[in-house]
């Protein structure tokens, strides 16, 4: 959940395809604060960078070359797309990362 600050929701591991963190949006802070819900998913994002940051966790993943961060949501998501970065850590790692949007079909 969104809301647990200092935890990843999902680690979704698939040798030899790379890695998927997924953030599960309920969309609750987002009714009521938009504001608030933007610094809650900036956070959210960032654990996730820091998870692959860390290089023992990292090597546990198998140095994955493709890393998603997809964020459910509960809601209807305005702009559909992939966002893709690339983040360099303190060590030299370069990190190539997308972050992909995808709204709960009923």
């Amino acid at each position: 959940m969104l809301e647990d600050l200092d935890s990843i929701d999902i680690v979704i591991q698939d040798p030899g395809k790379g890695v998927k963190f997924v953030i599960i949006d309920s969309g609750v802070t987002r009714a009521a604060d938009e504001d608030k819900h933007l610094d809650l998913l900036n956070h959210k994002i960032n654990c996730c960078l820091a998870y692959v940051e860390d290089d023992e966790k990292f090597e546990k993943l198998g140095h994955p070359d493709d890393i998603t961060i997809e964020i459910r949501c509960a809601y209807a998501v305005k702009n559909k797309g992939t966002m893709h970065r690339s983040m360099t850590y303190d060590s030299g790692r370069v990190v190539n990362y997308k972050i992909v949007f995808v709204e709960r079909s009923d």
